[in-house]
């Protein structure tokens, strides 16, 4: 399972946020691997937080109608990188549920999450510089 999580592949993960008590389903873009996957966020809520809609330049919409398993119209946040479990942890998630691998980014979308990551102030040098390597994969 470990050689699917690879950068481009969305998958669905049971987490906690650090701002959160308690743990819950997201979906993300894994955008970097290693010991921790660096992963975007997808936001599948039709409300956007305060703080989503002041770095709304930096949100990506991808549609149901192209990532079927979508219930609506969502946002790839490209302006946060994540580090919220290591790698073995999501390969247990993804042995126990296979289901939460839900597929892969399409190849301009993936450009497009690039050049937003790249232009996020919030994203540190060094996590730029492993993103842009999506553009190889």
């Amino acid at each position: 399972m470990e050689e699917n999580i690879v950068p481009g592949k969305i998958i669905y993960l049971h987490v906690a946020f650090p701002h959160e008590d308690k743990y819950r389903d997201k979906y993300f873009v894994v955008v970097g691997i290693g010991e921790s996957p660096l992963l975007l966020k997808i936001n599948t809520s039709d409300q956007q937080t305060e703080m989503g809609k002041k770095f709304n330049e930096f949100q990506f919409k991808i549609k149901k109608s192209v990532y079927t398993f979508l219930d609506h119209d969502s946002l790839v946040d490209c302006g946060t990188v994540w580090i919220l479990l290591k790698t073995d942890d999501v390969v247990k998630q993804l042995t126990e549920d296979p289901k939460r691998m839900k597929g892969a980014i399409l190849e301009d979308h993936k450009n497009e999450i690039i050049r937003l990551t790249t232009k996020s102030k919030s994203i540190s040098p060094k996590h730029k510089r492993i993103i842009e390597e999506l553009r190889k994969k």
